[in-house]
């Protein structure tokens, strides 16, 4: 820690999850940051599990707790920014468990590197059990696809631009980097001046509104950094159900997504989600995961990808129908 100790606001988004709330606390309550530089705020969107007695029965002076409807995670953590006192603020979901070193690094590493603004981490399971691992392998190959993006040649061939695509991806170097697709997601912090820019999180997106930040980011010229060094720990659920429910929400979010972003950049912008890329992404999938472990972890896969093509042709039928009345 450098002589300066900068106030940091660490944002807590919680949803009718109040054990794993518990914990994610518990570890935020147990930093080696100083406890007076810091706070915690937890945005209860409106949880009905008793959430909000426990956190109104806490006596630590650290813990805020910002209590709102049930308006979805865009709309909480745009809650707990404004609530947030910090220079520094960091985003948290209620079941990561956090390090005690994971508010000093961020702030060592902003410090130490005066040009970044943002700075997020890797993500690792927190516990050995099937849907955890099946959870977390399907987040990792898409993690990893985004950290080292294939590059087509603008002059290869359709064979050429597949043999690419379909290759085995590399292991992922341990090394600071920007050179990346990444979202500001991760646990990430920021340097509080970034939502004066570029705005705060679209509450119309319920999910991807990481990703439509981080496209302003970009379009600003603001590096999103990835430090590898350290690591969040995920609570994914035991058997996959949350992985389940969450990709077909993805699969809406994205094609809403996918209308911003043609509507803003028109026609050539950037995004392509339609049936046929995400049957290349399956079978990208089994490629990256080899014979045996492409065996035992089809049935998931499939309904992890099917999940979210149902709520992706969902929405953009919903539109096509709501176009035609």
């Amino acid at each position: 820690m450098t002589t300066s100790t900068p106030f940091v606001s660490v944002i807590v988004l919680t949803h009718n999850r109040l054990s794993m709330l518990k914990g994610a606390v518990e570890t935020l309550l147990h930093q080696d940051y100083p406890p007076d530089a810091f706070e915690i705020i937890v945005v209860n969107d409106g949880s009905s599990d008793g959430t909000r007695t426990w956190l109104d029965q806490q006596s630590d002076q650290r813990i805020r707790a910002v209590h709102q409807a049930a308006l979805g995670i865009p709309s909480a953590r745009n809650a707990g920014i404004r609530a947030a006192k910090g220079d520094l603020i960091a985003i948290v979901a209620d079941d990561y468990l956090l390090a005690p070193d994971y508010v000093s690094t961020f702030v060592d590493f902003l410090q130490s590197h005066p040009d970044a603004r943002i700075v997020r981490f890797g993500i690792v399971p927190s516990d050995r059990w099937p849907g955890s691992l099946l959870s977390h392998f399907y987040y990792d190959l898409s993690f990893r696809k985004r950290l080292l993006p294939h590059a087509w040649p603008k002059s290869a061939s359709r064979r050429e631009k597949l043999r690419t695509y379909f290759q085995k991806l590399p292991d992922t170097p341990e090394t600071i980097s920007t050179d990346h697709r990444l979202e500001a997601a991760g646990a990430a912090a920021f340097r509080r001046d970034i939502f004066d820019e570029v705005g705060l999180f679209d509450e119309q997106l319920k999910r991807a509104e990481d990703t439509d930040l981080s496209h302003r980011l970009r379009e600003r010229g603001i590096a999103i950094y990835y430090n590898p060094h350290h690591k969040i720990r995920h609570r994914y659920g035991r058997w996959g159900g949350d992985t389940l429910k969450k990709s077909y929400e993805s699969g809406i979010y994205a094609a809403r997504l996918h209308v911003k972003l043609r509507a803003q950049a028109g026609p050539d912008a950037p995004v392509s989600q339609g049936l046929l890329y995400r049957i290349l992404l399956l079978f990208w999938r089994f490629r990256q995961a080899g014979l045996l472990k492409s065996f035992v972890l089809w049935p998931g896969i499939v309904l992890f990808e099917g999940a979210w093509q149902a709520g992706y042709l969902q929405e953009k039928t919903r539109r096509a129908f709501r176009r035609t009345d």
